[in-house]
């Protein structure tokens, strides 16, 4: 095993063990209960999904409006500096080497947008989750939530906004996936499905 795979190994572990030790602090100094869910059917469950796909959506569309202005010059340029250099190399092979740094200047640029793009679509989330718009809120009665020791509901918001906060940064492809795969499992179909559902006891 080379060194650098061995410190990437080490700091990995390292890293799990920090993460399962102040979750054990955490659950020994707040004496963290267990929060029952509430009864709740697929369409509550669906409604919170159908929820978070619209907030996403929004999100995406405000990302693209501010990205697009700061980010799409320079990839134009460097689109079209590349398309002058293909044109160039096929006539000469020298200039094949300059194509291939060209190509991935543009896909490190795209990675870069890519990785903006995310970290403002988390921090969207997280500020449109502090707001109010929260997932495992709907998925348990207040009253239980007011039972909890201030610490304990601190934690417990925290948590929310921050899970809440992944999941719109996903986007909405990832929450579509989400509410297919829920729909899968209480076996719900769409009005537009071709087929009907099979009924489970012939």
């Amino acid at each position: 095993m080379s060194e650098s795979k061995r410190f990437s190994h080490t700091t990995e572990v390292v890293f799990i063990i920090l993460i399962l030790a102040a979750t054990l602090a955490m659950l020994y100094y707040t004496k963290a209960t267990g929060v029952p869910f509430k009864s709740f059917t697929e369409s509550d469950v669906l409604a919170i999904i159908t929820s978070m796909f619209v907030v996403a959506v929004f999100m995406e569309r405000s990302i693209e409006a501010i990205l697009t202005p700061v980010r799409a010059p320079d990839r134009q340029k460097i689109e079209q500096e590349l398309e002058d250099i293909k044109r160039d190399a096929k006539n000469d092979d020298s200039k094949k080497g300059l194509q291939i740094a060209k190509e991935r200047e543009l896909a490190t640029y795209k990675l870069n947008t890519a990785r903006r793009a995310y970290w403002l679509s988390f921090g969207f989330g997280l500020i449109i989750s502090v707001v109010g718009i929260r997932t495992l809120a709907g998925l348990v009665n207040p009253e239980d939530l007011n039972k909890l020791t201030d610490l304990h509901r601190t934690l417990f918001s925290f948590v929310d906004i921050v899970l809440t906060g992944g999941v719109i940064a996903g986007g909405s492809a990832a929450i579509d996936k989400i509410g297919r795969a829920i729909s899968e499992f209480f076996n719900l179909r769409s009005a537009t499905d071709a087929k009907p559902p099979q009924d489970t006891n012939t």
